[in-house]
């Protein structure tokens, strides 16, 4: 995974699922060092009673569509 990548939340066992499952973002930064990763949402997702456009998650929880070159 890299920053510019189209991935698309695919971990049905995260508690989040309810919210983010089969949503798409791009990849704004990558951490190795704790395998996570900070998401743009193509459209907003709704989260409780409000929308948010920027997540923070683990790597694993995504799905890479195509890789930035």
């Amino acid at each position: 995974m890299k920053i510019g990548d189209i991935v698309t939340f695919m971990d049905k066992e995260s508690r989040y699922a309810k919210w983010f499952m089969y949503q798409i973002a791009i990849v704004q930064t990558v951490s190795p060092e704790s395998k996570s990763c900070r998401v743009k949402w193509i459209t907003p997702v709704k989260y409780f009673d409000t929308f948010t456009t920027i997540s923070d998650f683990k790597i694993k929880s995504f799905e890479v569509h195509n890789e930035s070159r």
